[in-house]
């Protein structure tokens, strides 16, 4: 993401735009874990397969399991946009942190964790939780519509 940081950052602050977790944090959020969980697993297979080649498996299980814990944080279900969006963000820094984790666990890595943090984690977090308050209103008026067609299934 050249174009939205000032060129004296760009040396030191990664972002990375993880749109397909925010969707799978919305997911997560509104319509249930367990299909949070599935579609984790899933994109994040791909993504080890297409963008990651250092290990395979790192991503789908960060995001599985993102997904999966993010919706077991829902456990009122309020509707309130600051809620789902700090939530958001929160599930993506646990993804950024398991993936640098493991990384360093292996050795795919030497970063150091706190310049990871500060560096990747907390800046990509707050990316991702501008883009899923930027769309909110369309991911809610979607996932009414998947409940309200979900609904007159099951009713006839």
């Amino acid at each position: 993401m050249p174009w939205i940081l000032p060129e004296s950052w760009q040396s030191s602050v990664h972002i990375s735009p993880n749109f397909v977790l925010v969707i799978i944090l919305y997911y997560a959020l509104y319509l249930g874990r367990h299909q949070a969980l599935l579609y984790g697993v899933i994109f994040g297979l791909l993504q080890d397969f297409i963008y990651y080649g250092h290990m395979i498996g790192v991503f789908s299980f960060a995001m599985g399991l993102t997904g999966y814990l993010i919706g077991l944080m829902q456990v009122f279900r309020p509707h309130f946009v600051l809620y789902t969006v700090v939530l958001i963000g929160v599930g993506v820094a646990l993804c950024e942190m398991m993936v640098g984790s493991l990384y360093l666990l292996f050795n795919v890595t030497k970063v150091p964790y706190m310049f990871a943090l500060t560096h990747y984690v907390l800046p990509s977090a707050l990316f991702n939780m501008l883009f899923a308050l930027a769309i909110y209103i369309p991911m809610r008026k979607w996932i009414d519509s998947m409940n309200l067609v979900k609904k007159e299934g099951e009713a006839s």
